[in-house]
């Protein structure tokens, strides 16, 4: 008999937590993709394709980047987790967006990085994907 109540009891945690295994996974569907001119961001039932040519904005977080698109109506900055994503391809266009000299420093009393360079590559570096930035590190030292 205690055997019995056993295997129940337990039949019943293992249902409970496969139901919010299911649903979690359900609630938190997200997926990244990216290529060489866009990138897309799933998060449950919203999907946002940014062109890297209208990212007019970016902002550090933890483990994530914020980007702005310039196309996007509510202006809302789409969140991207650049520990999960691995965003390769996003950080390297911001970086060369960056030296193009297309963000501008929101605070205007700063002049001593008004396009942003300086904390773009710090930002990079600091999230441990230097490696992106070598082939403009060898070139300016040429």
């Amino acid at each position: 008999m205690k055997e019995t109540e056993m295997a129940l009891v337990f039949g019943c945690f293992a249902l409970i937590l496969l139901g919010v295994t299911l649903l979690l996974r359900h609630s938190l569907n997200i997926s990244y993709e990216e290529n060489t001119e866009y990138f897309i961001m799933s998060t449950g039932n919203k999907e946002h394709q940014v062109f890297y040519e209208n990212i007019i904005d970016w902002q550090p977080g933890y483990n994530e980047i914020k980007i702005l698109d310039e196309t996007k109506r509510d202006q809302k900055y789409i969140r991207v987790n650049i520990k999960i994503f691995k965003p390769e391809i996003l950080l390297r266009k911001i970086a060369d967006r960056a030296v193009e000299e297309k963000f501008t420093n929101l605070s205007e009393t700063s002049t001593i990085d008004p396009y942003r360079k300086n904390e773009t590559v710090n930002y990079i570096v600091n999230q441990k994907y230097g490696y992106l930035l070598e082939d403009d590190m060898e070139n300016s030292e040429k």
